[in-house]
């Protein structure tokens, strides 16, 4: 443990090299790293680390309690060494994970990162933790982002979603993927995910219902993408209107309000023609209300069109408030 600095705190206990000499816990500390080190002709290896778990985990709790939290961590890395010498992987990977929250509720991320690697190798060949890694990678993602590295963030929630046995954990962690590839402006991988994403949702009954949101993302990051053909001076969106009549032969989206939407921005950007571009968001935030990543989204659209500093938004009781790129201050993380 004498790696593990974390940050001080009036709130914590100033934290650096572990000693619990004169300590309550000292004649116990001692007592089960004697246990861990130390030969026994009455007991064996396996027993005599079952006990020093018991023990470590005792103090675990006290130290837990009074907000000691390098000295719970001690303790936590302790039954993690001892629990892989008794093949126990469940009480590994639970004292594992309280590590890991316990660096997130003091910042520090980099050492949540190291152990919940830490974890993942550990547990990798073990089938019957297939679903425990799911939700390591997860929280891997989740502090990746408290990190500002969503590069890693990215490739934590794709991990997940390859090996969760539940299409719509899969759907899910990729979507999460997405979300954090939009931010990047990574525009092409996004489209190849939701591809995939769709291509699932056409094999799986339980997901068609969420098909509809993941085509919607798919066309207006395909919006995005489209350029003005400089002779014609207007822009060319036949090839997102060959995707959209692709997905409306494939799935029931010919009267849905997703498909509205994007006609009618397609509408818009092939007319330059504001006013159309208003009333379908319009229409679509009344009844659906528009999440951070499709505002974001329909902005960029929306600067594509001339006269487009004031666009007009709905609210659920049918008032209209008008919103500019200035209007609007998105967390998109």
């Amino acid at each position: 443990m004498d790696g593990v600095k974390l940050s001080k705190s009036k709130k914590y206990d100033t934290i650096g090299k572990i000693n619990f000499a004169g300590s309550v816990h000292e004649k116990d500390i001692k007592k089960a790293d004697k246990l861990m080190n130390n030969f026994s002709f009455f007991k064996s290896v396996e027993e005599r680390h079952d006990d020093a778990i018991e023990i470590f985990k005792s103090i675990f709790a006290k130290c837990l309690l009074a907000k000691k939290y390098a000295e719970a961590l001690y303790c936590a890395e302790k039954i993690m060494v001892c629990s892989i010498k008794v093949y126990d992987h469940y009480t590994y990977y639970d004292y594992g994970m309280r590590c890991v929250e316990i660096g997130e509720k003091t910042n520090e991320y980099d050492y949540c990162i190291k152990k919940t690697h830490e974890i993942i190798e550990t547990l990798s060949d073990d089938h019957k933790y297939f679903s425990k890694l799911v939700e390591i990678w997860e929280y891997t993602a989740r502090i990746e982002i408290l990190r500002n590295n969503n590069d890693d963030a990215i490739d934590a929630y794709l991990k997940a979603s390859e090996i969760t046995t539940y299409p719509h954990t899969t759907t899910k962690y990729k979507f999460e993927a997405v979300k954090l590839l939009m931010v990047d402006e990574k525009y092409r991988d996004c489209l190849n995910i939701l591809n995939e994403m769709i291509r699932l949702c056409e094999k799986t009954d339980s997901l068609k219902y969420h098909v509809k949101e993941y085509i919607l993302y798919l066309w207006m990051i395909s919006l995005i993408l489209t350029n003005k053909d400089p002779i014609k001076n207007k822009y060319d969106t036949q090839e997102v209107q060959n995707k959209v009549e692709n997905h409306k032969s494939r799935f029931d989206v010919k009267r849905s309000i997703e498909y509205d939407l994007v006609m009618a921005c397609i509408e818009a950007l092939e007319n330059d023609n504001v006013e159309i571009f208003n009333k379908a968001v319009m229409y679509y935030d009344r009844i659906k209300r528009l999440d951070n990543y499709m505002t974001k989204m329909l902005l960029i659209i929306k600067n594509k069109l001339s006269n487009s500093d004031n666009i007009v938004i709905g609210d659920s009781n049918g008032n209209s408030n008008s919103w500019s790129d200035n209007d609007f201050d998105i967390d998109l993380r």
